[in-house]
């Protein structure tokens, strides 16, 4: 229910400044609308296509790193503190609790948000450098895909 309410809070917010390069794990954007980017792009003649895989993609996330992102777009204390608190609380293993220094709830209805205002960062600074058309979409398994 925390990550649910929390989802609620942070979307509408940190929605409005994502990239339209970001096609993944969004909500009214898929892997159609991600196609017809490539499509377009192949009728203007580009000639390169890289693919990309990020392992581990919700577990490798730096916490710290996650966050300062999230405080980019995101000044109510209150929120900021829940996010923390949330982030940190530990898997319980075999009658151990471990507080992970990466990642986000694994399976958590928050995740894919987390993820995408986390790489949020990437697109802003790809789209800087004009290295090409970035085409960011994550599948429920996989990685994401660029194309320049």
């Amino acid at each position: 229910m925390v990550q649910a309410a929390l989802k609620i809070v942070l979307e509408p917010v940190c929605e409005a400044d994502m990239l339209p390069c970001s096609f993944g794990l969004r909500p009214r954007r898929g892997a159609h609308d991600a196609l017809q980017v490539l499509v377009d792009e192949a009728w203007r003649v580009r000639r390169w296509v890289v693919e990309t895989d990020i392992a581990n993609r919700f577990e490798a996330i730096p916490i710290e790193k996650l966050v300062q992102a999230v405080e980019e777009r995101v000044c109510d204390r209150s929120v900021l503190k829940l996010l923390c608190a949330m982030l940190r609380a530990g898997l319980m293993e075999g009658g151990q609790v471990r507080r992970p220094v990466t990642g986000t709830p694994q399976g958590g209805v928050i995740s894919p948000l987390l993820a995408n205002i986390y790489r949020h960062r990437v697109d802003r600074a790809w789209d800087m450098r004009r290295h090409g058309v970035l085409v960011r979409y994550a599948r429920r398994r996989g990685g994401d895909v660029c194309y320049p």
